[in-house]
């Protein structure tokens, strides 16, 4: 091959390699093009699931803003439109049919309804299942069910007092008088118990202590053995004397005894015969040691009267005193002095009045007189005129008193010992619906005390022990 051949074949394989390298940068372009655009597809992609699962989050959080909202409703206002909705009034907020909505802060609402599964459960409480939906704007959506028990705060349902003087004329309608110590004066308390039973406990009106019952005056925790006791003392052999007194059949104390198997004698009216078939006065041996601690009029010690009907001492812990300090301080309604202002039924139907008092300071609650929770005895708790409506007073430390010509209808609770802790009542009619607790209940003038049944179905709701359980996220 000469020299000239040899150039134009080279030119030819120079051509070539250059055509093959256009043709391999041509193919590395198009793979890189298509890379970016896969790139750029999943890039767009992951950028729109991260906004969609970001907006899920808010919807989340949009529907527990919900359930957090109908939890602070019953903590503040009860459950007993709750209880309605399963009946007669569907139309009631939080109802299933009228469930509640409110936007939340940053975007995003929820809608959530309260609806009642188990009712009367007991000790272990009610049971409700909120149900929330959040949304967050776009397609996003969460709908959670969260199961909320409901147990009211233990409380004597009744009037208690470590000592109960009874200087006055004291009328009992449906409700009932428990005491640690010596209650004086029992023929000044007329117990109506043929207007109804406790509306609290269902039994016949009576007095309990796990002291004396007497007729004799006289003041402080004990009194004496012989002076006047209803149940007339023990014998030698540690019997009663007169375990049915027919004045008072339906009292126990520790001077009385079993009910079964007695005459016509001795029970003439058959009214302690009665008694001996209810509960409360059924022989029970509480602490196990093979002795009766109840037995028909009889109570053995402060143990047994605190088992039998439902009762501790102190009723409130400091903390749960704490939460209704609190709450009185949120309603505006918390006083260091005696001098207060009625609160507004119109705001807070559910009201907590909270004094903290020193031992020698008394707050007259006469001024309630005329307020919302004015009012006299409703016995039909569907009755128009038993608006849903509770009044919890607390007195810390200091004293009050149930001046006269007042209707009320509140929970009292005093918490302290003497010398406060006192509830006193003054010369005039007073007519008071609902529990008194006090280390000391000292009634003079006339007096009237009930339950009925609008006060057992408006439980002051700050009482209420809410507690939120079982979680579930319906669309996981």
């Amino acid at each position: 091959m000469n020299r000239q051949q040899w150039a134009r074949g080279a030119r030819r394989a120079e051509a070539r390699d250059r055509g093959t390298a256009m043709l391999m940068t041509m193919s590395v372009m198009m793979l890189v093009t298509t890379l970016a655009g896969v790139g750029a597809t999943m890039a767009v992609r992951d950028m729109r699931g991260a906004g969609e699962a970001q907006q899920a989050g808010r919807a989340l959080d949009a529907a527990e803003a919900g359930v957090a909202q109908a939890v602070a409703y019953i903590r503040s206002n009860g459950v007993r439109r709750l209880v309605c909705n399963l009946t007669t009034c569907p139309s009631n907020p939080w109802s299933p049919t009228n469930p509640v909505s409110a936007d939340v802060r940053g975007g995003g609402r929820w809608t959530a309804s309260i609806k009642p599964v188990l009712i009367n459960n007991g000790d272990d409480g009610d049971r409700y299942v909120v149900r929330s939906t959040g949304v967050a704007g776009g397609p996003a959506e969460r709908t959670i069910e969260v199961e909320v028990t409901v147990a009211p705060v233990d409380l004597p349902k009744g009037i208690f007092g470590r000592t109960v003087n009874l200087g006055g004329t004291v009328d009992l309608h449906q409700i009932s008088i428990f005491s640690t110590g010596c209650v004086y004066k029992r023929d000044k308390v007329e117990a109506h118990f043929e207007s109804g039973l406790d509306a609290a406990y269902g039994v016949p009106v009576g007095v309990h202590s796990s002291q004396i019952i007497t007729e004799s005056q006289g003041s402080g925790q004990y009194c004496a053995n012989t002076n006047k006791p209803i149940h007339g003392g023990l014998n030698a052999l540690g019997v009663s004397v007169k375990p049915c007194n027919s004045k008072y059949p339906y009292d126990q104390d520790r001077f009385g005894g079993s009910l079964l198997g007695l005459t016509a004698a001795v029970d003439p009216l058959g009214l302690c015969g009665v008694a001996s078939g209810q509960a409360p006065y059924q022989p029970r041996d509480i602490d196990l040691d093979g002795k009766f601690d109840v037995d028909g009029s009889f109570l053995r010690d402060d143990a047994a009267l605190f088992r039998t009907f439902n009762i501790k001492r102190p009723a409130l812990t400091d903390s749960e005193l704490e939460q209704l300090k609190t709450m009185a301080q949120a309603q505006g309604t918390y006083y260091t002095s005696t001098t207060w202002t009625v609160p507004d039924g119109s705001v807070n139907p559910h009201t907590v009045l909270f004094f903290d008092l020193n031992a020698n300071q008394t707050v007259d609650l006469k001024p309630l007189d005329g307020s919302l929770w004015s009012r006299g005895r409703i016995t039909d708790a569907n009755h128009p005129s038993c608006i849903d409506a509770s009044l919890l007073i607390v007195v810390q430390g200091g004293n009050a008193r149930l001046n006269g010509h007042t209707a009320l209808a509140a929970s009292i609770y005093l918490a302290g010992a003497a010398p406060g802790g006192q509830l006193f009542k003054a010369n005039g009619t007073a007519d008071h619906i609902g529990m008194l607790y006090a280390d000391t209940i000292d009634m003079t003038g006339t007096f009237n005390a009930s339950l009925d049944a609008c006060y057992v179905a408006n439980p002051p709701p700050a009482l209420f022990d809410v507690n939120p359980g079982t979680y579930r996220e319906l669309d996981r």
